[in-house]
């Protein structure tokens, strides 16, 4: 076994506007400890994703992100099969107008547990997070969804919405949901909501009065419940690569 510790800083100046795009594939059994820091500068766009494939891998990752004055963030993070896998992220929404969006993805199987925390903390006004997270689970797997949006004093005229749909494929997968808001300000937008729940039988239905094989309309359907994430991908290579990969999973779900 392997183990890997490292840091990475990523630093964005004024104006800055660009993708990161990282993908991490592991096939051995291996143990990595990573943090990332990351800061925006004011008016910086930033598009940072995310994709990893680690079927043997324990890994704890955590990311923090500073986002100053009309800066934006983008955080799309895909984690596809992974034996333990602990992530954290906190956003710090320091600048005024400043905004971050996560769409995050997890696809599980055997005994995967993947554990997500999302921490956002707004502190300035005209701050916005936007935080949506997939889940779909098969085999024994184990998926945690927990998020943290904080709306401080300061932050007036400030948006947080959260958003947690969760697909369960067998009966001895487990999922754990809880998004939560700390709102300190009258003057603010916020929601948040959660769902888990097995393939519609309804839509099954539909589909194979359509002349659909039952194991052809399982998988439509997996895609259809994917798809508001992969479409948030910006670039068209990655998507489709992002999408492949996905797509792939699918094809071994009985």
């Amino acid at each position: 076994t392997s183990f890997y510790n490292h840091r990475l800083l990523f630093h964005f100046g004024k104006n800055f506007c660009g993708k990161i795009i990282l993908k991490e594939k592991y096939n051995k059994k291996i143990l990595i400890n990573s943090v990332f820091e990351i800061y925006l500068e004011d008016n910086a766009v930033v598009d940072f994703i995310i994709e990893s494939e680690k079927p043997k891998t324990i890994q704890v990752f955590n990311l923090g992100a500073t986002i100053n004055k009309n800066a934006v963030l983008k955080i799309s993070p895909f984690d596809i099969t992974g034996e333990l896998i602990k992530n954290n992220y906190f956003i710090n929404l320091k600048g005024r107008n400043s905004h971050c969006y996560y769409n995050g993805l997890n696809l599980l199987n055997h005994s995967n547990h993947i554990d997500n925390y999302i921490e956002v903390n707004h502190n300035n006004k005209y701050t916005v997070s936007h935080t949506n997270h997939k889940n779909i689970l098969d085999g024994k797997s184990t998926g945690i969804f927990y998020a943290k949006a904080t709306i401080n004093k300061e932050s007036a005229y400030s948006e947080a919405h959260q958003k947690n749909n969760n697909l369960i494929l067998s009966s001895k997968s487990t999922i754990h949901s809880n998004p939560q808001l700390m709102i300190y300000n009258n003057d603010v937008k916020c929601s948040h909501g959660s769902s888990t729940g097995q393939i519609d039988n309804d839509a099954l239905f539909y589909l194979r009065s359509r002349g659909i094989s039952l194991q052809k309309a399982k998988k439509m359907l997996l895609h259809a419940f994917l798809n508001e994430i992969l479409d948030t991908i910006g670039n068209e290579s990655v998507k489709n690569n992002i999408q492949n990969e996905v797509y792939s999973w699918i094809k071994n779900v009985n």
